[in-house]
């Protein structure tokens, strides 16, 4: 980002923060105008007054940045929404930390993200209201997310034969976790040791709603714990293929969750 005189006052949701030296800290922010920004925060770890309850990663804030030498300085900060009440349960917070670094890795630097930005504060803040499932948010998340970043996983036709996914058998439906969708099991088959999964063709459905409704269709959508399961790890493996690597706040959801289904 070029040098600016003035500092620059933005909205921003803060992805990650790394401690630096004795007192500072380097954060990391999306904003919808200006992608993602590095900054640092002096004295951030001794200056009570200054950042107080504001630092914390996955809250909205305002932020006013300072632009010279080296790495931009977070001047101020005020809080717009902390979204108090995910914290509250474990589970809600590892969602909220997996979309956070999900949204770290998938922004662009100096450039508009608004509606990376929006889809993070939409799915935050409905996880804060706890009105919809956090199960559903997540696949809601997941989807769009895929398709901002050109990554959207192709169920409506085979990936290969390009044959309709309504014309399969649900015994013939595969998923190419390679190829990205759906395939059919003719072109599944002789495949061995490659990345391939069944999916239902009802949550294959599922997903290409969830990725287009609305907070109040997905308020209306009737789903089942399995059904809601099976789309959940479809979408967490197909994430994996296509970024690369198993992100580390996944691995921390997952613990989450096992614990959670221990204790029910």
């Amino acid at each position: 980002m070029t040098a600016r005189s003035e500092p620059l006052t933005v909205p921003a949701i803060l992805l990650r923060k790394t401690e630096y030296g004795e007192s500072d800290l380097i954060l990391t922010l999306l904003s919808p105008d200006h992608g993602r920004l590095s900054v640092i925060a002096k004295a951030a770890k001794k200056s009570r007054r200054r950042f107080s309850g504001v630092l914390e990663v996955f809250t909205e804030l305002e932020a006013v940045v300072q632009h010279g030498r080296g790495l931009p300085r977070l001047q101020e900060a005020s809080l717009k929404n902390a979204f108090a009440r995910i914290r509250e349960h474990p589970l809600r917070t590892g969602y909220a930390g997996l979309w956070a670094e999900l949204a770290h890795d998938g922004a662009a630097e100096e450039l508009p993200q608004g509606d990376l930005y929006g889809l993070l504060r939409f799915a935050l803040q409905e996880l804060d209201r706890g009105e919809l499932a956090a199960e559903l948010l997540h696949l809601a998340y997941l989807m769009r997310l895929l398709t901002l970043l050109g990554h959207a996983p192709c169920l409506e036709c085979c990936v290969r034969c390009r044959t309709p996914a309504e014309k399969l058998s649900a015994r013939d439906l595969r998923v190419d976790l390679g190829r990205g969708g759906v395939c059919c099991l003719r072109c599944a088959e002789g495949k061995e040791g490659e990345p391939v999964m069944a999916l239902s063709r009802g949550t294959a459905k599922q997903l290409l709603w969830v990725g287009r409704a609305d907070a109040a269709r997905l308020s209306r959508l009737k789903t089942s714990p399995l059904g809601l399961a099976e789309g959940r790890d479809f979408l967490e493996r197909f994430l994996v293929v296509h970024f690369g690597r198993l992100p580390r706040s996944l691995q921390v959801l997952r613990q989450l969750r096992d614990g959670e289904d221990l204790r029910r």
